[in-house]
């Protein structure tokens, strides 16, 4: 019952997230964050998801790593992306947030060693109308609604999102944000 309360509120979200956005009624407000804090808050959020399905998360993010981004979209994201991969990792899998820097750009990976992604699926995964959402390892259901809601957050702050994937081996869901 309460993962299904779960999955009702995600949807919700999403759901009022994307109206929102497609109603123009979303401002981009920036400020310092540290990303080791965000991850490790993310990581404690799904901490009771993960063990009960038997995943390890862990933060390879540097303490103090800090960048300028809107708080909201940069958790809406980073919280999307992490409860895909705990939907489509299973038992023994490993669920890794990272960050970087390289050329102008904070590089801010999710990745895991679940399921993976067929190539068609990924080539399609931010196309509205798509049908790209498939149930989790144990059945669990979603919209797809939350990639692309991530995509247009990433975009607003001048970001993309890119996911390289394979097939049994896993996903890497990479949030390039520009450096301020």
């Amino acid at each position: 019952m309460s993962s299904s309360a779960q999955q009702m509120y995600k949807l919700f979200e999403n759901l009022f997230t994307w109206a929102r956005m497609q109603t123009g009624n979303i401002e981009v407000a920036t400020e310092k964050l540290n990303v080791g804090h965000t991850a490790f808050e993310i990581i404690e959020f799904f901490k009771s998801d993960a063990e009960a399905k038997g995943i390890k998360m862990i933060s390879d993010v540097q303490d103090g790593y800090q960048v300028m981004y809107d708080k909201n979209m940069l958790n809406f994201i980073i919280r999307n992306l992490v409860h895909n991969a705990i939907k489509y990792c299973d038992t023994g899998n490993t669920i890794t947030i990272s960050c970087k820097k390289e050329d102008q750009y904070h590089r801010i990976s999710v990745k895991d060693n679940g399921i993976g992604i067929k190539k068609d699926v990924c080539d399609a995964i931010f196309q509205v109308g798509a049908k790209s959402s498939k149930p989790g390892t144990r059945k669990e259901g979603g919209s797809g609604l939350g990639l692309m809601v991530a995509k247009e957050f990433a975009e607003l702050n001048q970001g993309t999102i890119k996911i390289e994937s394979e097939e049994n081996i896993g996903t890497e869901v990479i949030l390039s944000l520009p450096v301020s």
